[in-house]
């Protein structure tokens, strides 16, 4: 049988002792709860004497292998709990043979509480001993629906409190979220974002890269049954979930003044759109803001090869190519810049940001004409009407001999 408790028996039992040492009474039984659950049940038992608690005490009888004084403590006792430890003390007792009293049990246990995932799975156990598969699996399926309603209405608070500026508050829900459903990454994820609304940027980073190790975010575990169902998703759901996760790393890195692997975070959750299955088209101005991370950062190959990306998903766009030519430009790479600046000016001609992209590219190639030439046009096409550029228009004139 599985003891199994809400929360982690080791922690409880520090707790319970420490309230014991205090001189709370009624923190006896908490910690002969916590015995219990690390299947210390001798250890519990003088600590529940005289108490009216039989199902806790036939629960450390059996946890002690004192198998006919734990039944002896259920005689009568008739909860959903006691009910539950009578059908695995059949099973303990007679094996196989108390099964076709103990299923029975375990069932009346079941639907007398109906929302408690710890008496669903432990009767999954049971039936699964029992060797019956049918039962094993409903059973086990109701338990995991109890998991995800308890932890989707944890994670609903924490949200509350965060939203509320109790950002500390939410992160000590979903700390506890985890410890419960350590499988579930997007309790984990709430907590590296509750992390960081807290300012806390070194938690939010270890939390958020602990996520995207779990479903529904690791690629690894995209087939495995987390608490949240993740398999019922469609791929362009999942996707935007993968890349919100690591656009959240991204922050977090930021404020840790981390911003490389900041940038190497963001480029993750773009290319999780395009590695989706069929591929989720991402946003060009999301690859130029990219671009422009790479390129502040001088690694200028990663940066021109992010605006390309850009470039890729809006062909027609006069920005997209500008921003392309700006990133060569940095880059040194000048004849490529001035290509870009050209496409740039077919799709948009005449207007002034890409007429001074396109003339500081001519001169970087050493063939100033066509920069000069745009530069003439577009001032003419500005007629005098102040514009933020016109200055910086006219200087590359001159510079180009016009």
């Amino acid at each position: 049988m599985a003891w199994n408790l809400a929360d982690d028996p080791g922690q409880a039992l520090v707790r319970a002792e420490s309230a014991v040492a205090a001189g709370r009474d009624e923190a006896r039984l908490e910690q002969a709860r916590a015995l219990v659950g690390l299947g210390r049940g001798a250890e519990a038992l003088p600590l529940l004497e005289g108490s009216s608690a039989a199902a806790l005490r036939a629960e450390a009888l059996l946890a002690a292998g004192r198998l006919d004084e734990a039944r002896q403590a259920l005689s009568g006792a008739d909860s959903p709990r006691a009910l539950m430890l009578s059908a695995w003390l059949a099973w303990r007792i007679e094996g196989a043979a108390g099964c076709a009293s103990a299923l029975p049990l375990a069932a009346s246990a079941v639907e007398r509480q109906h929302e408690d995932a710890e008496l669903a799975s432990e009767a999954a156990a049971l039936a699964s001993a029992c060797q019956d598969p049918a039962r094993a699996r409903a059973w086990h399926l109701q338990a995991r629906s109890f998991e995800r309603r308890e932890l989707l209405d944890r994670r609903a608070a924490a949200e509350a409190r965060r939203q509320a500026g109790d950002a500390e508050g939410a992160a000590r829900l979903l700390a506890r979220a985890t410890a419960l459903y350590p499988e579930d990454g997007e309790a984990r994820r709430d907590l590296g974002v509750a992390w960081l609304s807290a300012g806390q940027a070194d938690r939010a980073v270890a939390d958020l890269q602990a996520a995207l190790q779990l479903a529904p975010y690791s690629q690894d575990l995209a087939r495995s049954e987390p608490i949240l169902a993740v398999g019922s998703r469609s791929a362009p759901q999942r996707a935007e979930l993968i890349t919100q996760a690591w656009s959240q790393l991204a922050a977090a890195l930021d404020a840790k003044g981390d911003p490389a692997n900041a940038a190497a975070a963001l480029e993750r959750s773009l290319l999780a759109r395009a590695q989706a299955s069929p591929p989720v088209p991402a946003d060009a101005n999301d690859w130029l803001a990219l671009a422009e991370r790479w390129s502040a950062l001088r690694l200028h190959p990663k940066a021109v090869e992010a605006a390309l990306n850009a470039t890729r998903l809006a062909p027609t766009s006069a920005p997209t190519w500008l921003g392309l030519a700006r990133i060569q430009l940095r880059a040194g790479r000048s004849q490529d810049a001035l290509g870009a600046a050209r496409k740039a000016w077919e799709i948009a001609p005449g207007t002034p940001e890409t007429a001074v992209v396109l003339g500081r590219a001519a001169l970087a190639t050493g063939d100033p004409v066509e920069g000069r030439r745009a530069c003439e046009s577009t001032l003419r096409e500005l007629a005098g009407r102040p514009h933020p550029l016109a200055a910086e228009l006219q200087a590359l004139l001159r510079e180009a001999g016009g």
